[in-house]
């Protein structure tokens, strides 16, 4: 199993939802990468792309 030193990091989008970047270190070869957005980190990690749902909407009032 490999293992991976990920920062992750999340700065402001015009589109209200904040991308995140950062980057993937792997610890056996010491190789680092940056990513940028859900879908290239999940490639550097060999992993499917997740669907992620966003928050549901808040319901009610807080008066």
């Amino acid at each position: 199993m490999e293992s991976f030193v990920i920062q992750i990091h999340r700065r402001p989008a015009s589109t209200g939802r904040g991308e995140v970047v950062g980057m993937v270190e792997a610890i056996e070869s010491g190789r680092t990468r940056p990513f940028t957005g859900q879908a290239e980190l999940l490639a550097l990690l060999g992993l499917p792309l997740l669907r992620l749902r966003p928050p549901p909407a808040p319901t009610g009032s807080l008066e």
